[in-house]
């Protein structure tokens, strides 16, 4: 999968927390979030709920190991395989707009979802 970071590709976030105490929100945490065109939230058990609203958030008792990770349609099944992502960098020209994954016949397919440059 591709190593570069836009915020578009940003639609839902898991974020967990490993430490011994409640781990919680600052407010330059929560006014990213809230700014970040996000649609939903899901946080683990041990993470206290932000103040605000909007997005939607939602604890959760068990979530994937650390992450980042991307989806991508299974080889194996008609469902979607979750590969983690070794590196981020930003995308800073705007040049990822669709995502592409390996076509079993050699080069790249792109996906079925575009998202709009403005």
């Amino acid at each position: 999968m591709d190593d570069v970071w836009t915020d578009r590709f940003l639609d839902s976030l898991f974020i967990s927390y490993a430490g011994q105490f409640t781990g919680f929100f600052d407010d330059d945490a929560e006014e990213w979030l809230q700014a970040s065109n996000i649609s939903r939230i899901y946080v683990s058990s041990n993470i206290r709920l932000p103040k605000f609203a909007r997005p939607p958030v939602s604890q959760i008792e068990a979530g994937p190991p650390a992450g980042p990770y991307f989806t991508a349609p299974s080889r194996a099944s008609s469902g979607l395989d979750i590969l983690a992502a070794y590196r981020l960098r930003k995308d800073e020209y705007a040049s990822f707009l669709f995502g592409a994954i390996p076509n079993p016949a050699g080069g790249w397919t792109p996906t079925n979802i575009t998202l709009d440059a403005s």
